[in-house]
Formats: C-alpha cells, structure tokens, sequence
C-alpha cells in the first residue's frame, strides 16, 4: 500500500478511535474510503487492528491537504455524535495539513458535506505559510 494512503488511512483509524466509542458507522466510512481508492477490507482491517503511532505526515498537495480533511470531517460527523475529542484531533491534524482550525468548525455542522462544494469553499482556509 502506498506510504501516503497508509498514513492517512492510520490517521482516519485514530480519529474514529478517538471518543472510545468506534460506532460502525464511523467503520463503514473508513471501508468506503479504502474501497474508493481501490484498497481491498482486508487492508484497512490490517490498520484497525494494528494502528501505528501519528508521526509527521508530511508535505501534501494542496488538495491532498483538503481532501484529507475532508475525510477527517466526514468521519467524526458518520455517526450523528461530534464529540469535543473529534473536533480536537480535527483541529490539531488541520494545524498539520497548514489548514486553518475552523475548517473544523465550518464544515462539520453542515446539513450536507459536498466533496465538491467543500473544496471549493475550503480553499480560504489553506495557510500561505505551510507552502
């Protein structure tokens, strides 16, 4: 599996872990994730398993960036419950991506998380100084 999507695969783990209570929902968006950039179950079923620590992520493109976010929301928001713990973890992995905090607070009390509209209105939240 390709270093980068492992990481972020392993990142989406800790965050779904984060409030104790890993839903299955939460599980079945981390399944879609893996599924949508063609990973098989058994390779997420590895990371679940066997999360590894959150060490440096790295320099990401610009959507990278964003679209790790954007999986980040989309998943603390799968199970209807947005716990103080989420949005912290949300909070400190945007600080990592260069992505100004309330990314966090915008997006995930939206009726609707459109990948579309979300990228496009997220780009205001990117910080010149992560480049």
């Amino acid at each position: 599996m390709d270093e980068v999507i492992r990481k972020k695969l392993n990142i989406l783990v800790h965050l779904a872990k984060i409030d104790g209570d890993f839903a299955n929902t939460e599980k079945e968006v981390l399944y879609e994730i893996s599924r949508k950039i063609g990973k098989k179950d058994h390779e997420i079923d590895d990371i679940l398993n066997h999360p590894e620590p959150v060490n440096d992520i790295g320099k990401l493109s610009e959507y990278h960036r964003l679209e790790f976010m954007y999986l980040a929301i989309k998943l603390i928001r799968a199970d209807g419950l947005i716990q103080d713990s989420e949005v912290e973890y949300c909070k400190n992995l945007a600080d990592k991506l260069g992505i100004d905090q309330q990314v966090v607070d915008e997006f995930s009390t939206r009726m609707e998380l459109n990948f579309d509209i979300y990228l496009e209105e997220a780009k205001k939240f990117l910080l010149a100084e992560y480049e």
